[in-house]
């Protein structure tokens, strides 16, 4: 129990370095956080499970025209299939055109994850940057037809669409922050 609860610190503190390291010092975390991860990690060594488990991939949404970008993190397990359907179907979007949307060629750690969708840094003024979404994606059938014809996603991706997918549920987002300092 003591091995997998220091493995599980050990792997949270690395994935926090690294997370710095890729994005400078303003990568913070709440004390409530460590408290909240300390505790999970806690629980799963008592429990005898794994401390962290899983992978994400992201969809990541560039508006240009805004000047945001947000990134919805999906579950690998149970989803392979329907990733790599989004993914050669926004690959065929961008082919045809101008398309907002990819799949990030990297995985993140479920520790990334938490640290993204728990921290203020990178939120949008109306919208969060970082979303972690759970269940088993079904990608229409056609996708591919339906984003080439309309490459910007409108009730399909467009603005965190994927989130009124049927079978998703959003689980966790960062919080917003009020980057220019009007109250919105």
């Amino acid at each position: 129990m003591i091995d997998a609860l220091r493995d599980g610190i050990v792997r949270l503190v690395g994935d926090l370095e690294a997370k710095q390291a890729e994005h400078g010092p303003a990568v913070m975390v709440s004390a409530e956080w460590v408290a909240a991860e300390l505790t999970a990690l806690l629980g799963a060594a008592l429990a005898g499970g794994p401390a962290w488990a899983g992978e994400y991939a992201c969809l990541v949404e560039d508006n240009e025209t805004e000047g945001e970008e947000w990134r919805i993190f999906i579950p690998t397990e149970g989803n392979f299939d329907a990733i790599r359907h989004m993914a050669a179907a926004l690959m065929a979007a961008e082919d045809d055109g101008f398309c907002p949307f990819r799949i990030e060629g990297r995985r993140y750690s479920a520790t990334e994850v938490r640290v993204l969708t728990s921290t203020p840094n990178g939120s949008t003024s109306y919208a969060p940057a970082y979303t972690v979404v759970t269940g088993k994606l079904a990608p229409p059938a056609d996708l591919v037809e339906r984003l080439v014809a309309d490459p910007m996603g409108e009730g399909l991706l467009y603005k965190r669409g994927l989130l009124g997918w049927e079978g998703v549920t959003e689980v966790a987002s960062c919080p917003l922050v009020d980057d220019d300092g009007d109250g919105d």
